[in-house]
C-alpha cells in the first residue's frame, strides 16, 4: 500500500547516504625495540595508549554536557499535589543529542553547516499537579484530577566564545515563551529549524476497588506467610491539547494544533502470597541490622504474584496543519487566530481558509494482560491488543479515508523462555487508504522474537526462511551443530492489493497445504509433516495426550514414540495443525471483507508460536507473492540483514504524520 498522499506540489525525497571516503593508508610505524618479558610498554604504545583513553574520556566528557540535565522541586496543598521541572539538552557536535536535534532535521542540519558557531540547545519545562479524595462507599473508592502543562522552546545561538556562553543561556530562557502572534515571531528573526511546543494534558478518574488480606503459620518456627487480594474497577477521561509552531525560513512558519480524547474503562485482579522469615533472638546491633536485611529479602524473594487486566477504550482526534507565509498579511491574520483559537476552532478556521488539511479520527480498542511474577522475577506475561482506527484527511483537494485494524500480542517471562527458549512479539495490521476512486489496501505481519539461546537447528531454519521468501540472510553462521547463544530477528511480511485478492481465491484445504509445505521447507525436509501427511496416525498420538502417560502401565509415551518415529515434537505439531486450521479459516472467511476488517484474520496469525507465524508467512508469500520488508537476524552481537527492497505498507499513524507534518 504505497502513500500517494500529500502536501500540493511537495515531495518527500529519500535522502541518498553519504559516501564514505576512504581514508589514506597509515604510514607504516618505523619497528619497535623488542621489549623484555613482561617489561614496560614501549613508547609508542603507551603515547597510543593514552591517545585512545583521552579520547574516549573527552567523547564521555561531551555525552554528559550534552544530554539532558534538569532541576524540579515537589509542592503540595491539601488534596493537591505536584511538581515543576525544567529540562534542558545542548546539542553538541559529534553526540547523540546532536544527532537526534540536528542531524536529524534538514533545517537545522544546513543553518549549521552555514554557521558553524550556532549551538542548538532545547528546554522543556514542565508543570503538573493533581488531586484525589476517597469516597464513603464503605469499599476503597476514589475520585480524581490531574493536569499538566509542558513548553518547549528548541533554538539556536551563535556562540563564538566563551564569553557568549552567559548570553546564549539568558536568550534561551526567553524562548520559552511561544509565539502566539505573528509580529512578535517576526522580530525574532530565528533560525530556520527553530520550533516551540505547547502540550495541556487534562485527566478526571474514578475507581472502586475491593481487598482482604490474612496472615498466618506454615507450622515451622520462624516461618509464615500473608496473603492479600484485590479487585477494582475504574474509568478516566483524558484531553491532550497541542500547539506547534517550526520556523520553516523565507518567512514562512509551519503550524499544528490538535486536540485527543481518550476515555477508558479499566477492570483488575490482584492476588499476592509471601513466606515471612523470622530469626528470634537477636534484636539491635550490627548483628541484628544484618538479620533484618536477611528477612527482608528472603520474604521479597519468596513472594509469588499473579494480576489481570481489561481495558476497554474509546477516543477521538482532531488535528489542523498549515504552512504560512508571514510576509502575507492575511496569512499574519490567520496565524494570530490558529494559536489563539481552540484546536477544533482553529483545524476548522485551517480547511475552510484552505490554509492547510484538518484530520479527524475516531477509535476502539481493548488490552487485556496476565502477569505472573515470583521474587521479583517475571514468571509469565501475557500482553494482548486490539484496536481500530477511522480516519479522514479532508484539504483542497478533497477527502481520503483511512481505515486500520491492528492486532498485537506479546509473550514474555521465564516460563516462555524455558519451554519455547524465546519470548515473542507479534504485530498484525491491515488497513485502507482511500481518495476518490483510488483506494490502496495492505496487511503488515510483524514477528519480533528474543531467543536466549539460538541453536544451530534454528539458526538453519531462519537461513531456509529467509531464502524461501526471497531475502537471503548473508553471513549468518548455521554451523551443524552446537548453540549460537542469545539472539533477536524481525521479520516483517508485506501484503498489498494485488497479494490480498489473490490469496482470496485460494480454498481453505490449499492453504493448510501451503501452510505444510512452508513448514516442511523451513525445516529443511523433503516430507510434509505427519499432521498433514499421516492424518490418522497423527490423530491416534493426539488422542494418546488426552490419557496421562504412566510408565507403569506399559504404555510408551506419545511423545517420546513420535519423536523416535518421526524426529518431531508433537506438541509442536499439534499447535502447527491447530494454527493451520484456524488461519485457513478465518481467510476463508474474510473472503468479501475489506482488509480492515480482517480482526479475525490477523488474531489467527498473531496468536501463534513463532514458528507457525514463520510458516504463515511463508504460506502467504507462496500463494499471494506477498514479499518480506525486514529481516534482520542479530546472534554474536553481529546483525545480519537481508536484502529487502520494497518497503512496507504505511501505517495510519505514518500516513497522517506524512500529510499532517511540517514540510520535509
Amino acid at each position: 500500500m504505497s502513500n500517494t498522499i500529500g502536501r500540493a506540489g511537495s515531495a518527500v525525497p529519500l535522502a541518498p547516504s553519504a559516501p564514505v571516503k576512504a581514508s589514506s593508508p597509515a604510514a607504516p610505524a618505523a619497528p619497535a625495540a623488542p621489549a623484555k618479558a613482561n617489561g614496560p610498554l614501549d613508547t609508542l604504545g603507551a603515547s597510543k595508549l593514552m591517545g585512545n583513553f583521552r579520547g574516549k574520556v573527552m567523547k564521555l566528557a561531551l555525552e554528559q554536557a550534552a544530554a539532558e540535565h534538569s532541576v524540579g522541586t515537589s509542592f503540595s496543598a491539601g488534596l493537591i499535589g505536584g511538581s515543576v521541572r525544567v529540562a534542558e539538552r545542548v546539542a553538541l557536535k559529534d553526540t547523540k543529542v546532536f544527532k537526534d536535534l540536528v542531524q536529524a532535521d534538514r533545517r537545522r542540519l544546513e543553518a549549521t553547516k552555514q554557521n558553524p558557531n550556532l549551538v542548538w540547545a532545547q528546554t522543556r519545562a514542565l508543570v503538573g499537579a493533581s488531586a484525589s479524595v476517597g469516597l464513603p462507599l464503605g469499599i476503597g473508592g476514589s475520585v480524581g484530577l490531574s493536569g499538566n502543562v509542558e513548553v518547549s522552546a528548541t533554538v539556536a545561538h551563535d556562540v563564538k566564545g566563551v564569553g557568549d556562553i552567559d548570553d546564549a543561556v539568558k536568550k534561551q530562557l526567553k524562548t520559552m515563551v511561544v509565539p502566539f502572534d505573528a509580529e512578535a515571531l517576526q522580530k525574532l528573526g530565528a533560525t530556520p529549524g527553530t520550533e516551540w511546543m505547547f502540550r495541556g494534558t487534562v485527566g478526571a478518574s474514578a475507581g472502586v476497588s475491593v481487598g482482604t488480606s490474612a496472615t498466618g503459620g506454615v507450622g515451622v518456627d520462624g516461618l509464615g506467610f500473608t496473603a492479600s487480594a484485590s479487585a477494582g474497577v475504574s474509568a478516566g477521561h483524558t484531553e491532550v491539547f497541542l500547539k506547534n509552531v517550526k520556523v520553516l525560513g523565507d518567512n514562512k512558519v509551519f503550524v499544528q494544533v490538535s486536540k485527543d480524547d481518550t476515555n477508558a474503562l479499566t477492570a483488575s485482579a490482584n492476588a499476592r502470597l509471601g513466606l515471612t522469615v523470622d530469626v528470634p533472638g537477636v534484636n539491635g546491633g550490627l548483628v541484628g541490622k544484618g538479620v533484618d536485611l536477611v528477612e527482608r529479602e528472603a520474604e521479597k524473594r519468596l513472594a509469588l504474584s499473579a494480576g489481570a487486566w481489561a481495558t476497554v477504550a474509546a477516543g477521538d482526534k482532531v488535528m489542523g496543519a498549515a504552512v504560512l507565509d508571514l510576509s502575507n498579511a492575511a496569512h499574519r491574520e490567520a496565524y494570530d487566530t490558529i494559536l489563539r483559537s481552540t484546536p477544533q476552532a482553529a483545524a476548522q478556521y485551517i480547511l475552510k481558509n484552505r490554509l492547510g488539511p484538518e484530520y479527524t479520527e475516531t477509535r476502539t480498542g481493548t488490552n487485556t494482560g496476565i502477569n505472573v511474577s515470583f521474587g521479583g522475577e517475571s514468571v509469565l506475561a501475557v500482553g494482548t491488543a486490539r484496536g481500530t482506527t477511522n480516519g479522514v484527511i479532508e484539504d483542497a483537494g478533497g477527502v481520503t479515508l483511512l481505515k486500520e485494524t491492528n492486532y498485537d500480542r506479546n509473550v514474555g517471562g521465564f516460563l516462555p523462555r524455558l519451554f519455547n527458549g524465546e519470548e515473542r512479539t507479534v504485530s498484525v495490521r491491515a488497513g485502507s487508504v482511500q481518495r476518490g476512486a483510488d483506494k490502496q489496501r495492505g496487511v503488515a505481519v510483524t514477528l519480533n522474537v528474543k531467543d536466549r539461546n539460538l541453536k544451530a537447528n534454528e539458526a538453519q531454519q531462519l537461513s531456509r526462511f529467509g531464502q524461501a521468501v526471497g531475502a537471503p540472510i548473508d553471513g549468518l553462521p548455521t554451523p551443524k551443530s552446537g548453540e549460537l547463544g542469545e539472539a533477536r530477528y524481525d521479520v516483517q511480511l508485506a501484503l498489498t492489493d494485488k497479494h490480498i485478492e489473490k490469496l482470496r481465491t485460494w480454498q481453505d484445504k490449499d492453504i493448510i497445504t501451503a501452510f505444510a509445505a512452508a513448514q516442511a521447507e523451513i525445516d529443511g525436509s523433503k516430507k510434509l509433516p505427519p499432521w498433514y501427511s499421516r492424518p490418522d496416525v497423527f490423530e491416534n498420538y493426539k488422542f494418546q495426550l488426552n490419557y496421562p502417560h504412566n510408565s507403569d502401565d506399559g504404555r510408551p509415551d506419545p511423545r517420546v514414540e513420535y519423536k523416535d518415529r518421526f524426529g518431531r515434537d508433537l506438541d509442536d505439531d499439534v499447535a502447527s495443525e491447530r494454527a493451520a486450521q484456524l488461519i485457513a479459516k478465518r481467510v476463508v472467511e474474510a473472503r468479501g471483507k475489506p482488509p480492515e476488517q480482517w480482526g479475525k484474520v490477523l488474531e489467527a496469525v498473531g496468536k501463534q508460536a513463532s514458528i507457525d507465524v514463520r510458516a504463515a508467512m511463508l504460506a502467504m508469500h507462496k500463494l499471494s507473492g506477498a514479499y518480506v520488508t525486514q529481516l534482520d537476524v542479530t546472534v554474536g552481537g553481529t546483525t545480519h540483514k537481508a536484502s529487502t527492497k520494497l518497503p512496507a505498507p504505511p501505517s495510519l499513524a505514518a500516513t497522517v504524520g506524512t500529510v499532517m507534518g511540517p514540510p520535509a
